[in-house]
This record gives C-alpha cells, sequence and structure tokens, in this order.
C-alpha cells in the first residue's frame, strides 16, 4: 500500500481543529498536508505568523512557499497533488478523481472532488516541486 493511502486510512475522522497543525488530535486543511507531506521527507512552511497576524512576515512565508508549488493542468492531477478551492480550503489528491481533506464541521474524510459541491470551487492543482 502507498503512504499516501495508509496516510489516509490512519486520519479518516480525525476532527476539524481550527489553526491545527502538529498532530492527530485535529487539524485544519493546511495541517492535514503539512502532516501528509512529513512522510515524503517535505516540510511544509505551517504558516505560524497567520495566528499571530503579523500580516508582512506571513505574506513573505506565503511567497517563498508558492514558489515550491506547480500548477498542473485538470485531468493531469495524481497522488500527492494540492488542491485548491476557493474561498480557501485545500485536499490532497489520494488517486485521480478522490480527495483527502478536513473543513469545518467535519471530520477527516476521503470524497470525490467531482462532487457537485466541490467542482465548481476549484482554482487549481498544484504539485509540489520536489515531487515532479
Amino acid at each position: 500500500m502507498n503512504s499516501l493511502l495508509q496516510f489516509a486510512q490512519n486520519s479518516i475522522g480525525i476532527p476539524f481543529k481550527e489553526n491545527g497543525r502538529g498532530d492527530t488530535n485535529g487539524w485544519d486543511c493546511w495541517g492535514l498536508c503539512v502532516n501528509a507531506f512529513k512522510l515524503k521527507g517535505i516540510d511544509l512552511n505551517v504558516y505560524e505568523h497567520v495566528q499571530t497576524m503579523d500580516v508582512q512576515m506571513a505574506i513573505d512565508e506565503i511567497t517563498q512557499q508558492v514558489r515550491n508549488w506547480i500548477p498542473i493542468p485538470p485531468g493531469e492531477e495524481r497522488s500527492w497533488d494540492v488542491i485548491h478551492f476557493r474561498p480557501a480550503h485545500i485536499g490532497i489528491v489520494v488517486k485521480p478523481g478522490r480527495m483527502l481533506h478536513v473543513t469545518a464541521g467535519v471530520d477527516t474524510c476521503l470524497g470525490s472532488y467531482h462532487h457537485p459541491e466541490w467542482e465548481p470551487k476549484i482554482l487549481g492543482f498544484y504539485r509540489h516541486g520536489q515531487l515532479s
């Protein structure tokens, strides 16, 4: 079994926690990605300055991190790609058509990003530069 599928199976049911980043007691969508990408040896920025409202520092951190992500055309996504949704949500492609994600009020789960709730909100697919 691949590491992402095993991570997904172990993560199902972990609750949403606002600004949750570091453990399985709860996380938000970015915290889910932070923990998943550790399996690939990729340390994603946790954006701790976003929480402290140091806006310029947060902008600097996010700008630096964005340089690590490569846009992927729809239909070419694969496992480990990240899906960006509006207004402010992300999920991880487990396999084409399926994502792992967590949102307020909904524990970590697998779902279809082609579902009518999600597909119209897709802003793009991105692959971390270390995985291309």
